[in-house]
């Protein structure tokens, strides 16, 4: 691997939230709203300039930027409402990620593994209290299912019949409990609305690079997300 692939390979991403006016966040809407999903994501999701209006217009939904390098590769957000009472056992202690996406150019480079890794600590954030992240992903969308079981979700067993496309198997990744956190290793990240892979960077600390780890198979998958 060449220095700027192995550059690549060290690079991690931030998730930062889109309903504030924290540094770059203006751009970042701007980048969001030009994304166009591929083919095979455009029958199960749809791009930022659909859902992001309508994230602004609820108070319970945040909407958030998946960053790389200082670009917006990926949108998604994070809603504290919608039918989350249909597919959590405690709606109140849960967020459900929604609309969630890597835009096509930036597929297959770990980088929504790396995010799927930050949500917990977003969702945490959000909702304080929090004690899980769901998603429901379609059941003919095989790909990206596999792509979050390997991304650190579980599936629940249960299966949410209200979308357009036909049943989808719910998924659950735990949030861990911020009081038990090494006291003011968030601050920073909350004040400025973003949210690292694995915590803020630290002397001797480094986030979760994208693209560490990851088998063939698991790149693929992450084409889909």
């Amino acid at each position: 691997m060449g220095s700027s692939g192995a550059a690549k390979a060290l690079s991690a991403v931030e998730l930062v939230r889109l309903d504030g006016g924290g540094p770059g966040v203006r751009e970042l809407r701007e980048e969001v709203l030009r994304h166009r999903l591929g083919p095979g994501q455009s029958r199960f999701a749809r791009p930022a300039a659909h859902t992001l209006p309508r994230a602004d217009a609820d108070p319970g939904r945040t909407p958030f930027a998946v960053v790389h390098e200082g670009r917006a590769v990926g949108f998604g957000i994070l809603d504290r409402g919608g039918y989350l009472k249909e597919v959590a056992d405690a709606p109140e202690e849960s967020v459900l990620l929604r609309a969630f996406y890597i835009a096509p150019h930036w597929q297959g480079r770990g980088l929504g593994r790396a995010a799927c890794a930050a949500l917990p600590r977003l969702a945490g954030a959000v909702a304080p209290g929090a004690t899980a992240v769901l998603l429901t992903v379609n059941r003919e969308n095989h790909v990206a299912r596999r792509a979050y079981l390997a991304s650190g979700f579980a599936d629940t067993g249960r299966v949410y019949s209200g979308g357009d496309a036909g049943p989808q198997d719910v998924l659950v990744r735990a949030v861990p409990d911020r009081r038990r956190a090494r006291p003011g290793a968030e601050e920073g990240a909350d004040r400025r609305g973003r949210v690292w892979s694995s915590g803020p960077p630290e002397a001797g600390a480094g986030t979760v690079p994208a693209g560490r780890g990851r088998t063939r198979s698991t790149e693929d998958e992450e084409r889909s997300l």
